[in-house]
């Protein structure tokens, strides 16, 4: 089971990173758009 945790962790830290850069984009998006973030984030594709 060793290898298991370290898998997890890295997927954790993956998974933030993702949820970091779409808020960042989402920001990005508001910004130049002159939209709210909601807007934004429920007009961009989820994936």
């Amino acid at each position: 089971w060793g290898g298991t945790q370290g898998q997890v962790t890295d997927i954790e830290i993956q998974a933030k990173e993702m949820l970091r850069m779409r808020a960042q984009l989402d920001e990005i998006l508001a910004r130049h758009t002159g939209q709210p973030r909601r807007r934004t984030r429920l007009c961009s594709p989820a994936d």
